[in-house]
């Protein structure tokens, strides 16, 4: 009769500690919900977007400008793209390519790029970037903003496939797949696509306009962007012919650092631009 007692007292202390244990996960997991930040403006790019982090920043300047918290969700030397098709899961930088990071948007599932920018960090900011993604919410209105392209460009990526034209390793088939995605998964975001910067390669003098680097000119990846805003209804903001950025040569100091990095007077240009199109849109 004893060891009846005792199983039965054994056992009601483990079934208290199973409700107990229970109860935890499920506090962390109420806290882990309330720690989503609701931010009205998430950014998917580049370095132009994800390099620079302070009061300078694009990012920083339409918090500013619009008076809503902006996540910024861009990474310096990615692409739409992606980089890698005979080894994909060789190339790190293809866990944070926009693909990937639209799909973790749609299943709110960030486990690649979290899992990957563990065994490799290419900018210190990599690590918090990534694991920001997890506190955003994803399920309230927010304008989507991606900024790609001229990575793309300046790795040669094929502009399309003509054959399958949501092929990931090119620039078209990454961005109708990342558009078709997204509108059917998340269609409380609202998307708005910027074009690439006009920029200039500063050692040997010539510009975008002059230099094919195997997929194209730079402005052949900017009108497929403008061509695929089209076919998937989508706003865009062209600021690749209508910023003021470009030009001849001389001109490539008013607005970047190196011929393609922006400098503070040209992230304010941008964030101006974004923030106009956004108010302007917002007052209709």
């Amino acid at each position: 009769m004893k060891a009846i007692a005792d199983f039965m007292k054994k056992n009601r202390y483990l079934g208290m500690s199973a409700l107990l244990f229970l109860a935890i996960l499920a506090f962390f997991g109420m806290v882990d919900k309330l720690q989503k930040k609701e931010y009205g403006i998430i950014c998917l790019g580049d370095s132009i977007v994800g390099n620079v982090r302070d009061d300078t920043s694009i990012t920083a300047i339409l918090e500013e400008e619009l008076g809503v918290p902006v996540y910024n969700g861009a990474f310096g030397g990615t692409s739409a793209a992606a980089q890698n098709q005979e080894e994909r899961a060789a190339v790190a930088m293809d866990s944070i390519s926009l693909t990937e990071l639209a799909d973790g948007i749609c299943y709110e599932d960030f486990s690649v790029p979290n899992a990957s920018i563990n065994s490799w960090v290419s900018m210190d900011y990599f690590p918090e970037g990534a694991y920001g993604f997890n506190r955003v919410d994803f399920d309230r209105e927010a304008v989507l903003i991606i900024e790609h392209g001229v990575n793309d460009y300046q790795l040669g990526m094929p502009l399309d496939n003509a054959e399958d034209p949501y092929d990931v390793y090119t620039f078209g088939g990454a961005l109708r797949y990342t558009l078709r995605e997204l509108q059917e998964k998340r269609p409380n975001l609202r998307i708005l696509l910027c074009t690439p910067t006009y920029c200039w390669f500063l050692a040997d003098r010539v510009s975008c306009e002059e230099r094919d680097l195997g997929g194209g000119y730079l402005e052949d990846y900017v009108n497929l962007e403008l061509e695929i805003a089209k076919e998937f209804h989508v706003e865009i903001l062209d600021n690749y012919h209508e910023s003021g950025i470009g030009g001849s040569f001389e001109d490539w100091e008013k607005y970047t650092t190196d011929g393609l990095h922006l400098n503070e007077a040209g992230r304010r240009l941008i964030a101006e631009r974004i923030a106009q199109v956004l108010s302007l849109s917002d007052g209709e």
